[in-house]
C-alpha cells in the first residue's frame, strides 16, 4: 500500500513523506522544505519536560535553544533524535544526550551513537550501560520484532517481548513512536520503567494494526483495560 500525507501551512511548505509498506518491510521516500527552525516560547510559560525530536534542515539553532531553555529553567530533556541528528552525531547531539534525563532509540542508532564515541558494543546490556553513561537518567532501546530494552534510574535493565507476537500487524510506522510516547505517559504518572514498557508495547501494538502512524494510538483508560485484561503480560 502507499500512504500520502501532506499538510500545508498557510504561507509556507510542509514535509511530504510516502510511504511503500510491503509484507516485510517498508520504504519512506521523505522531502523536507529547508527552514530555519527555532524554539520559540512565551516566557510565562512552564514545562515539565521538553521533548527534542527529530527536526529537518537547520536543526542546529533549535537544539541550541532547546538546550539552554531547559538549563536555564532546570526542565528535563526526553531525547529521541532523528535521521538528520544521526547522520551528523556532532557536538550538539552529544551535548543533547548528556543533559538528558530519557532517551529513546532503537538499537541500529544506539549503536552508531556509541560508535561515534569509539564505543563498540553489540550485546545489549553493553548497549544501555554505555549510552548511561553519555548522561541520559533513563534510556529505553527498541529492537523490532524482538521487543524493547530499557535501564532505569537504579540501573536495573529489562527486556520486554512485544504484545500478542502473532503477526496481525498491517503497517510498522510509528511503532517507535507510539511505544516512546505511552513509555513517557507512564513515567511521567509515576509508574515503574519495567510498567512504562508494558504501556508503550500494548500502544506500538495497537498503532501497527492500523495504517499510518496516529491510527490506532490509547488513552490511558484502553492502555489501563487491554493491560487489566491481559494480567500475565
Amino acid at each position: 500500500g502507499v500512504e500520502l500525507i501532506a499538510k500545508k501551512g498557510e504561507n509556507e511548505n510542509s514535509p511530504l513523506h510516502l510511504i511503500f509498506d510491503f509484507d516485510s518491510d517498508r520504504i519512506i521516500f521523505s522531502h523536507y522544505p529547508k527552514v530555519n527552525h527555532s524554539f520559540n516560547y512565551g516566557g510565562d510559560l512552564q514545562f515539565n519536560y521538553v521533548f527534542l525530536n527529530s527536526i529537518a534542515d537547520y536543526w542546529e539553532d533549535a537544539y541550541r535553544e532547546v538546550l539552554e531553555f531547559a538549563d536555564k529553567n532546570t526542565v528535563p530533556i526526553v531525547f529521541s533524535p532523528g535521521s538528520r541528528q544521526l547522520d551528523e552525531l556532532n557536538t550538539l547531539i552529544y551535548q543533547a544526550i548528556h543533559y538528558s534525563k530519557f532517551i529513546f532509540v532503537n538499537k541500529e542508532e544506539a549503536v552508531k551513537i556509541l560508535s561515534k564515541q569509539g564505543m563498540e558494543t553489540t550485546d545489549i546490556k553493553g548497549i544501555l550501560q554505555n549510552l548511561s553513561l553519555l548522561g541520559p537518567k533513563i534510556v529505553s532501546v527498541t529492537d523490532g520484532e524482538r521487543g524493547a530494552y530499557a535501564m532505569d534510574e537504579e540501573k536495573n535493565i529489562y527486556q520486554i517481548l512485544p504484545y500478542k507476537t502473532n503477526d496481525d500487524s498491517v503497517d510498522r510506522t510509528g511503532a517507535g513512536d507510539s511505544y516512546a510516547c505511552a513509555f513517557l505517559a507512564a513515567c511521567i504518572q509515576g509508574k515503574p520503567v519495567k510498567e512504562a514498557m508494558q504501556w508503550g508495547a500494548v500502544n506500538a501494538w495497537s498503532v501497527i494494526r492500523q495504517t499510518g502512524s496516529q491510527a490506532g494510538l490509547l488513552t490511558k483508560n484502553q492502555i489501563e483495560k487491554v493491560l487489566l485484561e491481559n494480567k500475565n503480560f
